[in-house]
């Protein structure tokens, strides 16, 4: 039995290397914790019992009646199976499988397996034969299970109706040089399998199955440990200067295997934002909360866009003023991190941006308000400082004892004009602004000037 098993191996490789197609998927919170490793759900999600895409999956047959494909799409009672219709005698060559190939820049680390196996009895030297194997990207194969008569297995597994019973169950961890995980579904010992089979495949319309190899659910651990490569750094936060307000920083940055998943900025050691960098289509949005060590797991072997950019905006007025140490850092879905830019920062943030504003009527007599304005950060307290100017606004002077946000204009100030200082202050410091002026005062009288007497 040994010599017709390495036969049946080797004929059964070089008919499957020539099926192989490699398929790639499509091309943001918390940075992952553990760099290197993403999980890829195929089918269904074992941790929900939601459906899951069938990314990466491909389905090579030859020879008439072998099938391989989605059942029901995967939904309820829906699997993916490598079939041989029992309905007719199969050859040595009739195969079928569904394979599962790790994306470019990866490797499977691991596998969680929901499977069931059906054959058909048969003499030992043409035996129906179903396998999981483990293949290298030159395409040697290891088994990782397999069920044949010959080996005193006619099924294992259950039915489509418990696809996570424990008897389904396989788990392989600590696997390496794997490209792909292949489920094959053939004859062995290079001669025919008669027609027959004991159990009815539903993907075959009910046909009796000579080999069925029915995969109910996939998480494969897909290793990745090249980080992304950043580029195109600009925005205030690292140009060189004085800071105050929200800062930004943009960056573009491409990546190989899982793809760009998020950016953040860290402040003297500790995390202060971060953002998703793009939807990928949707498939860049884990299927479950972050599995032990932070592992993220998508229904897409490329789950996010492999290029891309992001901007992020750093509020230094939430930070004391003085030097910092920053850096911003891209991560990719995988959880490999990159610096994007790091540096020293100076902050100073004493409130900034308010408007002073006077209202009320500029007439001798009457009182007028100082509004202090906007300011940001907000400031603790407020100083004011009334002002007389000129006729035209300029030559402007400090009112002696004129300091509070009220002031009643004087017979003084009258074809003149005021305004008034606003100082802003907070635990970081203080900083002025002045209004507009009034406009010309008038006297009591209403007028915009003195009145001239008779010629």
């Amino acid at each position: 039995m040994k010599t017709e098993r390495k036969l049946f191996k080797a004929e059964r490789r070089a008919i499957a290397l020539a099926f192989v197609v490699v398929a790639l998927g499509c091309a943001l919170d918390a940075a992952v914790a553990r760099a290197g490793t993403y999980e890829v759900a195929v089918c269904h999600d074992p941790a929900t019992g939601l459906t899951a895409p069938t990314d990466g999956i491909s389905f090579p047959t030859t020879g008439a009646l072998a099938a391989a494909g989605v059942y029901e799409g995967c939904g309820g009672g829906g699997y993916l199976f490598a079939t041989l219709d029992g309905v007719a005698t199969h050859g040595a060559a009739d195969q079928a499988a569904w394979v599962f190939q790790a994306p470019a820049g990866t490797t499977i680390a691991g596998a969680q397996v929901f499977r069931a196996f059906s054959v058909a009895p048969s003499a030992p030297d043409a035996d129906p034969i179903d396998v999981l194997e483990a293949l290298a990207p030159d395409g040697a194969a290891s088994v990782l299970d397999q069920c044949a008569q010959v080996l005193g297995c006619s099924a294992s597994g259950s039915g489509p109706a418990t696809p996570f019973a424990a008897s389904d169950e396989l788990a392989f961890g600590g696997l390496t040089n794997v490209a792909a995980i292949e489920g094959t579904a053939g004859c062995g010992g290079g001669l025919d399998c008669a027609a027959g089979g004991g159990a009815a495949c539903p993907e075959l319309g009910g046909d009796p199955c000579l080999a069925g190899n029915h995969l109910y659910g996939m998480v494969v651990t897909l290793e990745d440990d090249t980080a992304p490569t950043p580029v195109s750094v600009s925005g205030a936060l690292v140009t060189p200067g004085v800071l105050a307000g929200v800062a930004n920083v943009s960056f573009d940055a491409t990546d190989s295997g899982s793809g760009l998943y998020s950016a953040a900025i860290d402040v003297d050691g500790t995390q202060v934002t971060s953002g998703l960098l793009g939807a990928g289509g949707g498939h860049c949005v884990p299927l479950d909360a972050p599995g032990p060590g932070g592992v993220l797991r998508f229904g897409w072997t490329v789950p996010c866009p492999l290029a891309g950019g992001g901007t992020l905006s750093l509020d230094t007025s939430v930070l004391h003023d003085g030097t910092h140490q920053v850096a911003v850092t891209v991560t990719d879905a995988a959880g490999n991190t990159a610096t994007v830019w790091s540096g020293a920062i100076e902050t100073e943030n004493a409130p900034q941006g308010g408007v002073p504003a006077i209202s009320g009527v500029a007439q001798a007599g009457q009182t007028l308000l100082a509004a202090p304005g906007s300011w940001s950060p907000q400031a603790s307290g407020y100083a004011y400082q009334w002002e007389s100017c000129d006729a035209a606004g300029a030559q402007c002077a400090p009112i002696p004892g004129a300091t509070a946000a009220a002031y009643t204009v004087t017979r003084a100030d009258a074809y003149g004009q005021l305004e008034v200082a606003v100082t802003a202050a907070d635990a970081e410091g203080s900083t002025s602004a002045v209004s507009a002026p009034t406009g010309v005062v008038l006297d009591a009288d209403g007028y915009t000037a003195p009145p001239r007497g008779p010629l």
